[in-house]
């Protein structure tokens, strides 16, 4: 029954992008293949960007990096009480979705889903963002170069995300 909604919708949506063209007298099919071009020109000016951060993304995680910046805060998060294990999952989450996705699953491995790392690791995946992987392609799409401020503030929102996710977190699952 669902499949039958959301096929019908799709079609209204399409036959209704075809009734609006033609009553303003644009020409679809133009329209349609210029707005092609422009999509493949984007693809091909992000595709650089793209493959840079993955490429830096896979030898930040092959290198061993990651493991030694999770040894070295570990005692800090003992300090504040903070569960380290959770740190890996802290480090991929801005910069890679299928990245922070793989952590989690060695979290769920490890501690279960239903344990508290495994549920504040749900949650922290749920409240933040892939931030690097989304500036690059969104600003690198439209060539925009100064990016300090917006990382900066797109940095604190998911650190800000990760806090409180934690913090609820603590409060509904202790």
């Amino acid at each position: 029954m669902l499949n039958l909604i959301s096929s019908g919708v799709l079609i209204a949506i399409i036959l209704g992008i075809l009734t609006y063209g033609m009553k303003q007298n644009i020409d679809i099919y133009a329209t349609f293949v210029t707005g092609a071009k422009k999509g493949i020109k984007t693809t091909l000016n992000i595709f650089p960007f793209l493959l840079a951060f993955t490429v830096s993304v896979s030898v930040f995680r092959e290198s061993g990096l990651s493991e030694f910046i999770v040894k070295i805060l570990s005692p800090a998060c003992s300090v504040i009480h903070f569960k380290s294990e959770l740190l890996p999952l802290i480090l991929f989450r801005p910069l890679s979705g299928s990245g922070a996705s793989a952590v989690l699953c060695d979290i769920f491995k490890v501690f279960t889903p239903d344990s508290f790392i495994g549920l504040a690791a749900s949650v922290m995946m749920g409240s933040t963002e892939t931030t690097l992987y989304v500036l690059n392609v969104y600003l690198s799409g439209e060539n925009i170069k100064n990016i300090s401020y917006a990382l900066k503030a797109c940095l604190l929102a998911d650190l800000v995300g990760f806090i409180f996710a934690y913090i609820i977190s603590m409060i509904f699952f202790t």
